[in-house]
């Protein structure tokens, strides 16, 4: 059985694919069930406001409020019960909170599906607003997730996490496991070598809907490319993706395309991808795509995790913004070495994310779960099943 908040079918982010590829994979060895359970109302500002306020007094995670816990609950309950020996995947700390506060014991065993570790995602959130009252709400909201996760993960027989970063971060007595996801082959963009621009093009590819990448796209536009232009004028930034139109950049060298039908295109109209991404844990799906396309890639550390990708030989690797700066204007002067990047990067990734690879290690893994239920056991030391790849 595995248990989404809100239908991974209908959902266009990266973990509605996250979703699917689980799905996915867990279908090529039999039936899945799936279970949605809808998220309570949480797109209003003033429900995000009321959900914080409301953490505040009770001294727990805003994140709780966003579902029916007690619903949750009673549902897996009476599910577990008709189907006993069938493993429960809880995809996202969402769906699985309910953990938390329960004191029972699990009819059968639970395997959380964490995306990402929500505590290190939350903690390094918190370091990025200017504001002191942001910073103390995010720095509580991190404190308050992260005692949440841990709660979660103790009533877990098993952890999943899509990278390896991830896997080590978490501190628990269940196995975790690196099970990289089974990528939809249909949203990957195509390589294209052939390019040849009239003048040095850039592009920013993300869902902008989220606050934290609305202030990755402000760190570039304001701290990273007054360098570049300083020094190549002609550079043009190309920011693509849902919501980009909010951002409300107004700039002669930066061309804005928000909510458009297929963002694979706009890979191959660009010298060299940028990865911002300052939220450290789990999986950027934009570095997967970029990668598979075979660009030459720029990215903060956090934006690398879970890809192999390394430093120097397949994508360059900056934290503050003069030397994100830097490394566009190296590869933009060097279209040899651009390519070579690109070349490197597509094949790690290729390797990567094959699914045959991953369908392996899925196999192994459901072989394994299998082994745990037939010969309980009452502590399990905490594993990483995956290893970088070189």
């Amino acid at each position: 059985m595995f248990v989404c908040v809100d239908d991974p079918t209908e959902l266009k982010s990266a973990s509605g694919i996250f979703a699917r590829s689980m799905l996915a994979a867990l279908g090529s060895f039999g039936v899945v069930q799936l279970l949605v359970v809808p998220g309570l109302p949480n797109h209003r500002r003033w429900r995000r406001r009321l959900n914080q306020a409301l953490s505040l007094l009770r001294c727990r995670s805003a994140l709780e409020g966003t579902v029916d816990q007690a619903g949750i609950r009673k549902e897996l309950l009476r599910l577990a019960n008709e189907s006993p020996g069938r493993p429960i995947f809880l995809n996202h700390l969402r769906s699985a909170c309910f953990l938390a506060r329960y004191t029972e014991t699990l009819p059968a065993q639970i395997v959380y599906v964490a995306q990402n570790s929500e505590a290190e995602s939350a903690r390094s959130l918190s370091e990025l607003p200017s504001n002191p009252l942001n910073r103390w709400v995010l720095r509580r909201e991190a404190r308050m997730i992260a005692n949440l996760e841990a709660r979660v993960s103790t009533k877990a027989a098993h952890v999943l996490t899509l990278t390896d970063e991830d896997a080590a971060r978490f501190r628990t007595t269940c196995p975790v496991t690196c099970l990289p996801p089974l990528l939809e082959l249909e949203s990957m963009p195509s390589p294209d070598f052939g390019r040849r621009a009239d003048e040095a093009t850039l592009a920013l590819i993300s869902s902008f809907h989220w606050t934290p990448k609305r202030w990755n796209a402000y760190w570039v536009v304001e701290e990273v490319m007054p360098l570049v232009w300083a020094k190549l004028p002609q550079t043009r930034l190309l920011i693509v993706g849902a919501g980009a139109d909010k951002l409300g950049i107004k700039h002669e060298s930066v061309s804005v395309e928000a909510d458009v039908a297929d963002i694979r295109p706009y890979y191959n109209l660009a010298d060299v991808i940028l990865v911002p991404d300052r939220q450290s844990s789990g999986l950027k799906f934009k570095t997967v795509q970029a990668a598979l396309a075979g660009k030459a890639i720029v990215s903060t550390p956090p934006g690398i995790e879970g890809t192999a990708l390394h430093d120097g030989e397949s994508v360059l690797v900056r934290a503050s913004a003069e030397g994100f700066s830097q490394a566009i204007l190296q590869l933009l002067s060097d279209c040899n070495f651009r390519t070579r990047l690109g070349r490197r990067a597509e094949a790690i990734a290729r390797e990567r994310f094959s699914h045959a690879r991953i369908l392996k290690l899925f196999g192994a893994f459901l072989e394994e779960l299998q082994a745990v239920a037939a010969t309980p056991q009452t502590q399990h030391d905490t594993v990483s099943r995956e290893a970088p790849l070189a």
